[in-house]
Parts: C-alpha cells; structure tokens; sequence
C-alpha cells in the first residue's frame, strides 16, 4: 500500500508573546497505512584503531577508539536507491548494524580531520536475504582481505594507512602573490574518497588520500574579494604527492542584486541560483560559448557577487516550485578598473526580471471510457526546453478527485505523468510518449490524462542449472521487442524474484523479451533471452529461466591506440546476442579475463578515463565492440586485443557547490545539463544545514548491454554534509536532471534516426544487476535536445538508448609495404615516410611501429586527413648513422576502432653522408734541443 504525503506549512510573523496559546484547526482527517520493510538482517564486527605510546609512536598493536573521537568513524550500509542504515563505532569497538533484506554496498565514513593520515578500509557489496546475518570481520567475509588480529581474540576492522597526499597552495593573482590563509580546500574521488583541510598561514596545505583519480577544490567562500576556481583533477599514485596549486584573480567589484516581477516590485519568495557569466555574444547577438564566472543563491529576492573586470550577463536558475520563470538576462554588466584611482574595484547594483507562471493545465485521470480515476497517487508534470536551462513543473494529483492543475508560462509544454502504484495494479506508471499542449495563445487548456490499461501478463520461474529451485534472489526483466523501423515504443521492467518466482503485468499486443540479470561475478551464467508472444494471446505461464554455466573464457589486452601499454586498471565489458551480460576490470597491464557461457557470439568493449599532466580528464573507448564467436561450443579464447581510441568528448568542468537544504538549489552546466534540487529534500535531521554537491562528468564504467547503451557521457551527483560524509538516503523529494543531446541530423549526432533519438532514456548503471535502471519518469524534447528525468537518488546518470538490433560489422584494415631512403645526417623530427592505410567502414584508423625500431630511432603519429582518411607519419627520432646501420626494416601496424588490424614492412634505407673532416687547435711544448724526429703531439 502506498500513503498520501500531505504537506502542512505554518508560518508566524511575530514571536509569541510569553504564556501566549492557539489553536490549530484541522479542516481534513486523512487516514493513511504504512507498509514496512522487517529489518531482521544484522551487520556486525569490531572496528579498532593502531595504538600509539605517549610520543605518538605506533607500538604495533591496536586499541578502541578515544571516546572523543567515536563519532569520526562509521559504519555505513547502503542501497543504489539510499535505502539502508549507519551506526557510530561502540565504546568497546563493536558494531552492530539492523536493515531489511536487499543489496548493499558496505563501506566505513572516517573523518579525515580527526584521523589524519588514516582512511576506510574498503568497501563490498553484500546480499542479504531475510534472517540473514553477516559478521564483517569472518576470514571468509567480504573483507576478509584487510583484517587484522584482534587483541581480544579473533580478527577485527581498522584504517587503511595513507602514504599518498594532494599538497599545494592558493595564491592570489599569481605565482609570486599573497599566500591565501585559512581557505577551505577539499577532495573527492569517485571510488567513494573524501578529504579536507585548510590552508596554513603561507597558503599551503597537505591532504592524505588513497591512491586514484581526484578532483579537488580551494574555496575562498561565498562574496569572497576573489573569484571562483573549477575544481581540478589530479592522479596520485600509492606512495607519492600530487601538486595541484590554485591562483585566485581578484574579484574586487561588488555587485548587488534584486529579483523583481513585470511591474518592479521586489519578489521574495522565489527559490533560485543567480550567476554571472561571461558576455561574449558574436555580432549577430548569439551566444558563442557559455561561461560562468561565479554564481550564489537568491535570498528573499536578493543576491550578491563578488566579480574580476569583464562583461557580464546575470541571469536565474528558478526551481520548478517557484511558480516563475526569468524573463531575460541582464546584460551590459561592464565593469573595468577605475581611471582615477586605479583600483578594479566598485560597488552596483542590477534588477533581473521574472515572469509569473499564469496560465494553467488542467484535468483529471480517465479511462478508455472517459470515466474519472480516483485513488491514484502521483504526479503529473510538463517541461518545456531552452537554449540555456529548462523548465520542469510539477503538480500531485489529487487522489480523492482524480484532478491536477499546472501553472506555467506561455509555450508549448510536453505534458506527462508518473503514478506510485502496487505491483498488482492494473494501470501503467507512466505513458509511452507525451502529450504537447499549446499555450501560446491560450490562457488555459483543458487535457484529460487517459491511462492505459495493463491487460497482458508474464509469469514463470528461475532455476538453477540442474533444475532445482533457487533460493537467493534475482532480478528478471522484460524488454518490449521493437526494430529499427517500427513505431513501436520501447518498454523495460524488472522484478526481484521471490523463491525462484516472479510475474509482470503488461501491455498486451507486443512480444517481449525475457531474461535474468545476475550480479557482476556470480558463479552462474545468465540464460538466454526468451520472446514471448502476447499478440496472439494477452499471458504467458509457467516460463521457466534456467541458469547457465560459465563454461568458456575470454581474455586478451587493452592497450592505447598509439600503441602505448596500459598503467592503470581499465573497465571491460561483453554482451552477448542472446542477452547476456558480464563485466569486469583489467589489471594496471591491461590484461583481463571474463568467465562466459559458450553457445552465442559475445561482443567485448572497454573504455577508461585518464587524467593527463594538466589535470584534464583523457577518455579512451571501443568504438566499436570486438565480436568472440562462441557459438560452437566451450571454448578458452586468449589473446584478444581490444584498443582504446582517445574520444573527443567536450567535457564541462566539474562542480562542486554549498547550498542551504531549506532553499534548494538549481544549477545549469556548460554543456545545458540542469538539476534542480528541491527545497528540503535533503534527508538531514537539520534542514537550515548546509551540505556540498559535486558534479563530475564521467566517461568510464558505462557498458553496453544487448538491450540499452550509453549515450555520450554520464554524469556522477554526490551530496556531502557539513562533516564530509556523504549523503546516500532516498530523497525527500525528486530532483529534476536535464540533460543536453545532439539531436538527429545534427552534427556529431550518435543517432541513426529520429525515432531512435525519441526512445532514448536517462538511466543510471546497477552495479548490483550490472545493468541499465531508468529514471521512473522520463520526457524527450527533440525540438531543443533535451531529456527531462525525475530522480529520487543520486548515483551515475546518463543518456541511454535501446541497443541496435543490427551489430555493426568491422571489415580488416589494409596497408601496404614501402620504402623510404633518409641521409644519416637527418635531424631528429625529419619526415622520413608517410603511409596510409584503407578501411572499408570508413573507420578512424591508428598506426604504431610494433617491431624493428628497438634503438628507438624513429616514431610514428598518426594525423587525420581533410579527406577523411588517416595517415601514420613516420620521423627520426634519433641519430642515425650509416656505419651502424645501412637499412632499417620496421613493422608498422595500422588499426581500427573495432581493434582489427594489419600490418606492412616500411624499410628505410640510410645513405652515407662524406662527413667533412674536422680539426681543433691544439697546444704543444718541445725542448729546444729536441732531436729531428722527435714527436711534437697528435
């Protein structure tokens, strides 16, 4: 059952006088019934720290945790939707922690303040079924790795000792400036790291971290006389520092401003962020990039910036309750240095204008009939896109009535809905596709919501390869079959299965594909996908799924396609044409191996994410995934190459902002990705709390599966409290994401048509499943490239869409041999051959020197041709010389996106270059009565 939320908002304009009562009336009695979930599964262990003596030594022993300093270590366990528990560390070291049934990630929150130099010992997934008890610190538990002996008898948890730091400074206006004391500056990893400190009295700091991939931030605070810097992204390796510096340009110009409505009045009471970005329209007045300087909250309907000299426009980001909309941004915000006193510093004050939302949506729930629904909770909401920023409105439906209504401003709206309905309901939770309702001419529209009827069902069961009934949970899915040129509406669901048992209910008139998600490492293998029919018949019974065994492998290498050898882990992936998946990660080498099942074709990819020297994120990727043929039979394949090709992604940069839980907060990126946040639905004990989001880009650990794949790059959302520790709770309301596309026939577009542009999703990647989940609801706007999805958690959001049922195929390069002649005497970077390969896909093609240059005297680039084919240049890279070596033999290999390859003997001949002698004056001393003969010097 689900229960009706109600919201009550009391507000008091004056303090009581003392001994002053009321009374509040209550007009509307609602009776609700809560279902919940039996926490009957314990998570337990015994965490302790490494002793010291009285000069701060390690004696080599471990003791309980300071009672001061219990509560900057915890115990938390977590699910992907933020359901779960955490405990503090007990007196005596103990833990002991209660949640239901389900899977979690396990994982230890240390304060990096109080425990400097000492981090979280890992973390792992963990599945509970009910009843079911861990004890975290079992020699054959999921850390049994990182245990150590327990003093009392038996094994416990401790930290992680940390010998790597960021270190660096923050300076202002440059490298020789003014040392920036007590500035805030943190790091965060996406491997769940986090550290913070401040800096010293010179403007230095030191932070100890794990090893990986970090972002990291200096903050000198809200309406600081300095301006923002992005976060920075730095590698640090196990043992050693990494340097990341920050130089702050002064920010001495204040400018002051107010929100006001059509006629000039102040507004209020108006949730949004402000920002101030750079004003560089071209002549015909478009926008040629959008930078934002610096941005802050709007607090009863005013705001304030600190800003450099520069052109400015100042606009809003309103949140979807504000009930406004911004009119246009403020421009000629132009601030420079003061002739007459040479100081880049003023004080202005600026007006923004927001429009209200008066015209109206409205209607009710019907069916087939046109007979009102009543009893449904849910929402129904329209979005509307823009060039910059969106808009998302929302409303409940009123459950008694069956009624919503919208406020909104004039255009043209996508109207939609989601409804929070028992598993037995007959009813879809949302539509297939929107509804576009006008308002440009109408001040209100009547649009009834007619829902659609469930009258198709799948059910059956799992079972484990020798036929016997599984007991552990899984999860099964159902994907609607479509083709490529059909308009049939792509439709994906999963449930957990209850002893081996589970059931859909579906639309009828459409056949579906049926499978079993099994978690990343299981020691079964996914069965094939079944299609069943319901277009002949509305059910389908007693489907059986039997899992399989991973009787085959495939391993091989990933490597650079320049030819260079990985250092660092590297996420892989196969699917197969059945609807299998697995996944798994390389070594630091780039060597990995997967456990399949035989009898399909599998198709392999991988893709990771550097960081270069200038902290700049590199992304590398199959393009096209790598066919192993195991169709006919258990096989062990080796050897399989799969090369990376660096992406040319445009990544915006990273954020990481504070905000107020009561006020909300909305934030627009470079590339047009938006999220708005709600007020309150940060789940804090204290919502006047301030916590701390970071948003980063990601292109790594995005596989694709037989039935979605990512589009373009996700986006990881992570929300930090005052102390730190991360924020993983459901939310308390959905937040909104918008996410920016390239749409079809647009350059750069990844779609094959425009109905595969409309069935695109956002989704987030179960680690759990190993598979793509999507947003509950979702709304495409093909007019401005914009995907709307409501959120009630936060993890790794992307872009999806349904996988081709056509794999593209990849036809061999080709490349011939050649000859090139060069003098002995050509300097090192002298072009010695050009040699370009062909592809019949027209594929980007990479070209290495793979054997007979062991003296590395020459290199090989590969350049892109304006005709679209690629070259492998071949220079000096070295001395030759014709007396070691009259000819060179080299084998240059060239390569695809698809990891095929071919290979060609160039062989270069050195010619003998007639070295003009040379001489150096030289000075001698000889007796004066040296004999005829005698030898003067050589």
């Amino acid at each position: 059952a689900s229960a009706k939320k109600t919201e009550f908002t009391f507000k008091m304009d004056s303090s009581p006088s003392s001994g002053s009562s009321g009374t509040i009336k209550l007009k509307e009695t609602i009776t609700a019934d809560f279902e919940v979930s039996t926490a009957d599964c314990v998570i337990s262990g015994t965490f302790l720290m490494p002793e010291t003596d009285s000069a701060g030594n390690l004696t080599g022993n471990y003791t309980t945790i300071p009672s001061d300093k219990r509560y900057g270590v915890s115990v938390e366990i977590w699910s992907e939707k933020g359901f779960g528990n955490w405990t503090p560390i007990g007196e005596d070291g103990t833990f002991s922690i209660k949640v239901a049934a389900g899977i979690y990630e396990v994982f230890f929150w240390v304060d990096s303040y109080q425990f400097s130099g000492y981090g979280s010992p890992g973390s792992a997934e963990i599945r509970l079924a009910s009843g079911e008890d861990i004890d975290l610190n079992s020699e054959t538990g999921p850390f049994a790795s990182v245990l150590i002996d327990n003093p009392a008898g038996g094994k416990a948890l401790s930290f992680a000792t940390l010998d790597s730091r960021i270190t660096g400074y923050a300076w202002a206006d440059s490298e020789n400036g003014t040392p920036m004391a007590n500035i805030d500056v943190f790091a965060w990893s996406r491997q769940g790291g986090w550290a913070d400190t401040k800096t010293d009295s010179n403007g230095k700091y030191s932070i100890y971290v794990t090893a990986g991939k970090w972002e990291v931030v200096a903050e000198p605070g809200f309406n600081s006389a300095f301006g923002h810097k992005p976060p920075q992204r730095t590698k640090v390796t196990k043992g050693e520092d990494s340097t990341v510096n920050f130089i702050f340009a002064a920010a001495g110009h204040t400018v002051n401003g107010t929100v006001r409505d059509s006629s000039g009045n102040p507004v209020t009471s108006l949730w949004a962020w402000a920002y101030a970005r750079t004003d560089n329209a071209d002549s015909d007045g478009n926008d040629t990039t959008f930078e934002v300087i610096t941005d802050a909250p709007v607090d009863n309907g005013e705001f304030t910036f600190k800003l450099p000299n520069g052109n400015y426009r100042v606009g809003l980001w309103i949140g979807p309750e504000s009930g406004y909309s911004m009119t246009e941004e403020t421009d000629g915000v132009d601030l420079a240095t003061d002739s007459s006193t040479g100081k880049a510093e003023s004080t202005s004050s600026i007006s923004v204008t927001v429009g209200t939302n008066d015209k109206t949506i409205s209607g009710s729930l019907v069916d087939s009939s046109d007979n009102v629904i009543t009893g449904v909770e849910g929402d129904v909401f329209a979005v509307k896109g823009g060039a910059r920023g969106s808009t998302w409105i929302g409303t409940t439906i009123n459950e008694e009535t069956g009624a919503y209504s919208l406020s909104l401003t004039a255009g043209v709206w996508e109207l939609s809905y989601y409804l929070q309905l028992d598993a037995d309901s007959d009813y879809m939770r949302s539509p297939t596709t929107p509804v576009s309702v006008d308002l440009s001419s109408e001040s209100s529209v009547t649009q009834n919501i007619t829902l659609s009827t469930l009258s198709g069902s799948i059910a059956g069961t799992v079972k484990l390869p020798d036929g016997s009934a599984l007991s552990a949970e899984v999860y099964v899915f159902v994907n609607r079959v479509t083709t490529g040129s059909s308009s049939t509406a792509p439709y994906f669901a999963d449930v957990i299965t209850s002893s081996g048992a589970y059931s859909f209910k579906l639309e009828s008139g459409y056949k579906y594909d049926v499978g079993v998600f099994l978690e990343p490492g299981s020691s079964y293998a996914e069965p094939p996908i079944t299609e069943v029919d319901l277009t002949s018949s509305s059910s389908k019974t007693g489907l059986t799924l039997t899992l399989g065994s991973n009787d085959s492998s495939i391993a091989g290498t990933v490597v650079l396609s320049d030819g260079s050898a990985m250092t660092e882990e590297v996420y892989v992936y196969a699917w197969s044409s059945k609807g299998q998946a697995v996944e798994t990660t390389s070594n630091a080498s780039g060597d990995y191996s997967m456990s399949v099942p035989s009898g399909v074709i599998w198709y392999v990819g991988a893709d990771f994410q550097g960081v270069d020297s200038d902290g700049n994120a590199v992304n590398y990727k199959t393009s096209k995934e790598v066919p192993v043929d195991l169709s006919s039979g258990n096989q062990n394949i080796t050897g399989r190459t799969l090369t990376i090709f660096k992406q040319t992604y445009d990544l915006p940069t990273s954020i990481a902002d504070t905000f107020t839980v009561s006020s909300g907060y909305t934030k627009v990126l470079a590339d047009g990705t938006q999220l708005d946040i709600p007020a309150n639905a940060i789940a804090v004990s204290d919502t006047s709390s301030k916590v701390t989001i970071n948003i980063s880009p990601v292109t790594t650990g995005l596989s694709s599966t037989s039935t979605i794949k990512p589009v373009g790059y996700a986006y990881a959302f992570e929300i930090l409290d005052s102390d730190g520790k991360a924020i993983t709770t459901k939310l308390a309301k959905d937040a909104i994401i918008t996410i920016s596309y390239v749409g079809y026939g647009k350059e750069g577009t990844s779609f094959a048509s425009e109905a595969e542009e409309k069935d695109i999703k956002i989704s987030f990647y179960s680690t759990s499943k190993g598979a793509w989940e999507e947003a509950k609801s979702v709304t495409v706007d093909t007019d401005n490239d914009k995907i709307f999805a409501s959120v009630d958690h936060f993890s790794s959001w992307s872009v999806t869409s349904p996988q081709s049922g056509e794999v593209a195929t990849n036809s061999t390069p080709s490349i011939s041999d050649a000859t090139a002649t060069v003098a002995e005497t050509a300097s090192v970077g002298y072009t010695v051959k050009t040699v370009t390969g062909t592809d019949a896909d027209g594929d980007a093609l990479a070209y290495t020197i793979t054997a007979g240059n062991t003296a590395g005297l020459f290199a090989i680039t590969t350049v892109a041709n304006s005709d679209g084919t690629y070259s492998g240049t071949i220079k000096v890279a070295a001395a030759l010389d014709y007396e070691t070596a009259t000819s060179h033999s080299l084998t240059v290999t060239v390569t695809d996106t698809g990891s095929a390859s071919a290979t060609a003997t160039v062989t270069v001949n050195v010619t003998d270059v007639n070295e003009v002698p040379s001489i150096s004056a030289s000075t001698y001393t000889i007796a004066e009565n040296a004999s005829v003969g005698a030898a003067v010097g050589t």
